[in-house]
């Protein structure tokens, strides 16, 4: 409501409301946001509508970086909800804020002791349980903060760990790839997934404040979060695509083998595999940040340095495969089918028992080798930053000039190294387990820990490098951000103008892999491919806010913002395989620029009410999307086919926010306990890409059209319930997915949650919370003009967190 430029608050209290697990979840409750899922937990950010790489997150002013090297959005899953104090959301940027920002930017605090009236105390003891593993995990948080020497030093500390088991069955159309043949379409390759993971995550953060004198401050915060996946993931797939079409009977589709009179052998046929994946990944944010502040009669000064690192790391991942070689060359004697009454969920189906005893015998599966990898993603920021604010400077207009310097400088890699290794004579019936499927029959898979074994006995020197895999995700690049900025503030009686002025300036260097296993199967030779470029952005900005009452604003806004490239998309580099497919970065890559408009009006009615709503519109330049393309050719090579990202026309987007918040105290008892809220945002966003066909015009990708929110609690005396409903449309996730025209679009999806609250005492309390207690799934199809069909379909179950708090 004080705020001069538009932004979203949410308070500690109002995150802690709801059986969040991450600073994500909590994030998705405030207006115009929605969240990017991972395993059934909330990942990345949506602002808007828009991709989370078009949003910035800072930590207590200092700007994060990503540890997944291939994209610039954060992953909030790493960091507990529980360590927040405070969440700004600024969807309106001043000159004085770094420009990195379309969506808007998220700006996560954490406790300071120096404003603490008393001590505060806040413990929490609970557990966690997943329905769909039927397995419990503990969660604890504390946090205190304090002031000493008569309130000039303050403290404050907070951290949370979490553990807990769960997984996920899943269904995949490989590359969402249907076969149209036939009178029934079915999948070319249908995936059976079964997840196990064990989810760990610690997140630490410390402020110390210490007054030098009345008007001078200096500060150091500190920020750490550890967030580790191991992950065991059980796979069969089936091959159809070379299957030769035998007949269909109802809803199902059988295919059988070709057998070859020339070569005795069959030539095509169905195949499958059954593997395993072993691996722990882990990824970890830090930033910390030394200040100084001084403030005197004609303004204020500051100055910081900083630092922020975010790494993965991916130590001993073990990929193990076993192959189908009941058949000649592997091919499954008889018929396989595919039941696809359902479309989205396809069963795989059999022509006589004989075949489906076959197709599950774990003895009929040879090892066809495992691969070792180590791989390590690193993304640092350097930055260093002073501001000077002088007051009172425009005579008898109050206000501010206001002006700053930035130096950003990061650099960002990867490392990765895959060793293969083959044992002969070994099949899946020395380490077959089964497992619980209740999306189909699974059938025996690899057990993980039984494999790893088997691995770690062979003789060391029998793995061999693999050249390809050791090179093809390998990168170097830096960047470095040179920023200055005026800017100044007025009031004219009710109005209170905001605007100024920001200049940054870029400078990109990479170094990528050229990696050609067409020209070169050997790779005796990998050669590297350099990159550079710079360029300036002037990038204007104002804001206004106008007091129609004292309980009525109006807000206009305008700010032109910059998102770059990722590192590696930008990066020059060429991997090309054996079919002389390449995946490309493009060093012509322009960045993305944005002229940004808003305008709002804020009605409060009383003290614990607001209705609001308002109007955006985006001009983005140069927008970014990866898409396919056919006989290409780049860094003096021909390929017949290539991926890149690339420059699309402009892209527009049109949006309306509505927001209803209202305690009703006013109502009589028992009714005055009751809470509403609610906040729906609509977007429409624009871009046309090139086809083979000509301009396709498309929404953006990533972007929901229909983004809505809904609260309803009751809060009295000892109780506190709420329920929460949250629901996004669905969007395109990759353009051209499965050929031309042909897009991967992503369902959409509605969630419910619950929690509730009893307080024992004025300090105690227990708690209890229910997540997506309508078991809703994750689904994404391929779009195709015969309608809709499977391209992956995941279900997680329901959750629940529970346990006591301790609050002085």
């Amino acid at each position: 409501r004080a705020s001069d430029n538009l932004i979203e608050v949410l308070a500690s209290d109002a995150i802690g409301q709801l059986p969040d697990e991450n600073a994500a979840e909590a994030i998705r409750r405030a207006v115009g946001t929605n969240i990017f899922n991972d395993q059934g937990e909330g990942r990345f950010v949506s602002i808007r509508g828009l991709d989370p790489s078009l949003n910035s997150v800072s930590v207590n002013g200092v700007q994060m970086t990503s540890p997944e090297g291939d994209q610039r959005a954060v992953p909030l899953d790493v960091i507990d909800a529980d360590v927040l104090e405070r969440v700004v959301i600024t969807k309106a940027l001043t000159p004085d804020m770094d420009a990195d920002a379309i969506g808007g930017n998220i700006e996560l605090k954490t406790l300071s002791g120096i404003d603490q009236e008393k001590m505060l105390l806040n413990l929490k003891v609970g557990g966690v349980y997943t329905d769909q593993t039927e397995e419990f995990g503990e969660r604890f948080s504390a946090a205190y903060a304090d002031n000493f020497l008569d309130g000039r030093l303050g403290f404050a500390g907070s951290a949370s760990w979490q553990s807990r088991e769960f997984g996920s069955e899943n269904k995949e159309a490989d590359d969402g790839e249907w076969n149209f043949d036939n009178a029934l379409p079915f999948p070319e390759e249908l995936e059976f997934r079964d997840y196990l993971i064990t989810r760990e995550r610690l997140s630490v953060s410390g402020n110390v404040d210490y007054m030098v004198t009345d008007n001078q401050r200096i500060f150091l915060t500190a920020f750490y979060n550890d967030f580790s996946d191991q992950e065991f993931r059980s796979r069969v797939e089936t091959k159809l695509g070379d299957g030769v079409f035998s007949r269909i009977e109802g809803n199902n589709i059988f295919l059988q083998e070709e057998f070859d009179t020339a070569e005795g052998e069959f030539s095509d046929g169905v195949e499958v595999d059954r593997d395993v994946k072993d691996r722990k990944e882990s990824q970890t944010l830090f930033s910390v940040i030394l200040g100084h502040e001084w403030e005197g009669d004609f303004g204020k000064f500051d100055a910081t340095l900083s630092f922020a690192q975010a790494e993965e790391e991916e130590p001993n991942r073990l990929d193990s495969d076993f192959a189908y070689d009941g058949g000649t060359d592997g091919v499954v004697v008889g018929e396989v089918g595919v039941d696809v009454s359902d479309r989205i969920l396809p069963n795989v189906v059999f022509g006589d028992a004989a075949t489906e005893a076959a197709f599950n015998n774990p003895d009929l599966y040879e090892y066809d080798g495992s691969e070792l990898l180590n791989g390590v993603t690193t993304d640092e920021e350097f930055a260093a930053a002073v501001n000077l604010q002088l007051d009172d400077v425009f005579g008898d207009i109050p206000g501010y000039l206001k002006t700053g310097a930035k130096i950003r400088l990061r650099t960002a890699s990867r490392n990765v190294d895959v060793d293969v290794i083959e044992v002969d004579d070994v099949t899946l019936g020395q380490f077959a387990q089964t497992l619980d499927f209740a999306l189909d029959n699974l059938g025996p898979v690899p057990n993980p820990s039984q494999v790893r074994d088997f691995v770690n006995s062979q003789d060391q020197e029998d793995f061999e490098r693999d050249l390809v895999a050791s090179n093809e995700a390998d990168f170097d690049s830096e960047e470095n951000i040179y920023a200055a900025y005026i800017m100044g503030s007025g009031d004219f009686d009710a109005l209170r103008v905001v605007g100024g002025l920001r200049v940054e300036h870029t400078e990109f260097e990479g170094e990528g892999r050229n990696v050609n296993e067409n020209i070169d199967p050997d790779l005796e030779n990998i050669t590297f491919l350099t990159n550079d470029k710079s360029y300036t952005d002037w990038l204007p900005s104002i804001n206004a806010r106008y007091n129609f009452a004292e309980n009525v604003i109006g807000r206009a806004s305008y700010y032109r913002s910059v998102i770059r490239p990722s590192m590696t998309a930008q990066t020059a580099s060429a991997i090309v395989n054996d079919d002389n497919e390449a995946a490309l970065g493009n060093p012509d890559l322009d960045r993305q620029t944005a002229n940004n408009f808003d305008t709002s009006i804020e009605w409060y009615p009383t003290e614990s009410s607001v209705l609001s709503g308002g109007v955006f519109y985006k001009q983005i330049e140069d927008f970014i999307a990866l898409q396919n393309f056919g006989e290409f050719t780049a860094f003096g090579q021909t390929f017949d086919e290539a991926s890149f990202f690339v420059n699309l026309d402009e892209a527009t987007v049109f949006g309306v926010e509505l927001n209803y918040q209202q305690a009703l105290d006013q109502l009589p008892a028992p009714f005055d306990g009751l809470i509403l809220g609610a906040n729906y945002t609509y977007v429409d966003g624009e871009t046309s890409v090139a086809t083979e066909e000509g301009e396709r015009d498309i929404t953006l990708p990533r972007q929901s059209e229909n983004v809505f929110n809904a609260i309803l609690g009751y809060d009295k005396g000892r109780f506190d319930l709420r329920v929460a409903t949250t629901y996004r449309d669905d969007f395109i996730d990759e353009i051209n997915f499965a050929g031309d025209g042909v897009d991967r679009v992503v369902d959409s999806h509605i969630q419910v949650d619950v929690d509730m609250k009893v307080k024992v005492t004025e300090q105690f309390r227990v708690f209890a919370g229910f997540k997506n207690v309508n078991d809703e799934p994750f689904v994404a199809v391929s779009r195709y003009e015969q309608g809709d069909f499977l391209s992956q379909y995941e279900e997680y179950g329901w959750s629940a967190r529970f346990g006591v708090q301790y609050k002085y």
